[in-house]
């Protein structure tokens, strides 16, 4: 159960005010339990900066491990803790997070472009749309 994964986090109240990060990633989780939980393992990197944190050049990486429950058919509530260490600069630090995940989407269908070149030199596309087995 392989995953990619977005993350954007920002803090607007104090010391750290004005700090953002953006970051992607990919990871890994087991096969769920209790019907709706699962444990999950995950690398994210990218861009942060600003509120006074040192970043350095700006660039960080995060590892974590966790567990997310699912509260409905596409939102989360998940718990990791993990590190975050910015490449350059004085940023190493334990995380632990709280938050709500929500899935975007999951691929279902396929699509496959297939030129034909017809007489008069036309150019056409067609475009077959097929369920993937096994979904």
């Amino acid at each position: 159960n392989l995953f990619v994964s977005g993350q954007s986090s920002f803090a607007n109240f104090g010391s750290a005010g004005a700090y953002a990060e953006g970051l992607v990633g990919a990871g890994a989780r087991t096969n769920p339990f209790f019907s709706n939980t699962y444990f999950f393992t995950q690398v994210l990197a990218g861009a942060a900066g600003g509120g006074g944190i040192s970043t350095g050049e700006g660039f960080i990486v995060k590892p974590s491990i966790g567990i997310s429950t699912k509260l409905y058919d596409k939102l989360s509530l998940r718990f990791a803790g993990g590190y975050v260490k910015a490449t350059g600069s004085a940023l190493s630090s334990k995380l632990f997070n709280l938050g709500i995940q929500y899935n975007i989407s999951i691929l279902k269908k396929t699509i496959w472009l297939k030129a034909v070149n017809l007489e008069y030199n036309e150019l056409q596309f067609h475009i077959n749309i097929r369920e993937k087995k096994g979904q």
